[in-house]
């Protein structure tokens, strides 16, 4: 039987990390493609419009090293392959940046960064390897969302702005922040806690751009991405909307998303838990 995952939606109280042999998630990070971190997006400007990225440093194997059983070892060599023989003739990378033991299982997040000439992609997937006694290992693989290596993404997807969002929160990088914020429509933030037995309560919050940002990084909780199910469209809607889900473990967060021109901004988040 399949180790059962933990399902997430947002609120106001934290939510205790997973017991992992690997250090809290990074999924925002998984996006960024350049080595260093860029700097922080200065108030006002464009997440749609980050600089161009120096040389790239090469992606490096990250904590493969640190992969503890073999068949979880074949099996991620074998992906690989598939994957280099999948974007051929692009070249393709991986790093493994997490790594989840249990009783019956070991799974990974790994980034991956395809290059086809000037064109760099990157982001993260989640490899999920389990065995039960006598019986053959299950192994599956699925893409998170792929975003551009140097952040200048000019069709970027609903789950690509997600590891954006992700990445601000994961840096608290205040001025990459504002630039998701509409310059003229506040962002909304609704966190609540339902306990059993009572009616719980709602902390709203309106966020404008040029004000501060703590709000939103004591408010908004990061993907999880061993755990969480993200849920988002493939692409915006007629009127420039998508609105992004995540569930798990008595956990839900929904995140609105609009796109006006180039531009696109968060202009909603609302969390519960219980």
């Amino acid at each position: 039987m399949r180790p059962r995952s933990i399902r997430v939606t947002s609120s106001a109280p934290r939510r205790p990390a997973a017991a992992s042999a690997a250090a809290p998630l990074a999924l925002a990070a998984l996006a960024a493609c350049a080595t260093t971190p860029p700097a922080a997006t200065p108030p006002g400007a464009s997440a749609n419009r980050a600089p161009a990225a120096a040389a790239r440093a090469p992606l490096g194997a990250g904590r493969a090293a640190e992969i503890a059983r073999a068949h979880t070892r074949e099996a991620y060599d074998a992906w690989r392959a598939r994957r280099a023989a999948e974007v051929a003739p692009a070249t393709v990378s991986h790093r493994v940046d997490e790594i989840f033991t249990c009783l019956n299982c070991e799974n990974l997040i790994v980034t991956e960064r395809i290059e086809d000439g000037a064109t760099c992609r990157q982001g993260p997937w989640v490899l999920d390897s389990w065995r039960d006694d006598g019986q053959p290992l299950h192994f599956d693989a699925r893409l998170i969302a792929h975003d551009c290596c140097d952040g200048a993404c000019p069709d970027r997807t609903p789950t690509a702005w997600m590891l954006v969002l992700d990445r601000a929160l994961a840096t608290l990088d205040h001025g990459a922040m504002r630039a998701l914020v509409s310059p003229t429509t506040p962002l909304q933030l609704a966190a609540g806690f339902r306990g059993e037995g009572d009616e719980g309560g709602l902390r709203e919050a309106r966020v404008v751009r040029d004000g501060p940002m703590d709000e939103v990084f004591t408010t908004i909780q990061r993907v999880q991405l061993f755990h969480d199910d993200l849920q988002c469209p493939a692409e915006f809607d007629a009127a420039g909307l998508a609105v992004c889900a995540v569930f798990g473990g008595g956990f839900g967060a929904s995140y609105h998303w609009q796109r006006t021109g180039a531009e696109v901004h968060l202009i909603e988040v609302s969390q519960s838990s219980h």
